[in-house]
């Protein structure tokens, strides 16, 4: 994926989150608006506790361009009739 530029690998940003002790599960996908293009991730907690450093985490382990810039908390991904992730009804960002 391009942004800005910048060449972006979402599995990697998925997989620095992975390294959060309070994430469990973690996906990230660009969101596209008319004027510009934007990194947003949503992940679920191991225990039920939401991560408030996930900003601040990442920005010691990614460049700035990589670093999401909206994470949602979902106590579960919703899940298609395949059992796969269904990514057209993740909540919007705000």
């Amino acid at each position: 994926i391009k942004i800005s530029g910048y060449r972006i690998e979402l599995r990697e940003i998925e997989f620095q989150l992975m390294l959060h002790p309070g994430v469990a599960h973690s996906l990230v996908l660009v969101k596209r608006t008319a004027s510009e293009d934007y990194l947003v991730a949503y992940y679920t907690s191991a225990d039920g506790t939401v991560p408030d450093d996930l900003n601040t985490f990442l920005g010691t382990r990614l460049p700035k361009y990589m670093i999401p810039a909206h994470f949602i908390y979902l106590s579960d991904f919703p899940v298609n009739s395949n059992g796969k992730i269904d990514k057209k009804i993740l909540p919007l960002p705000g």
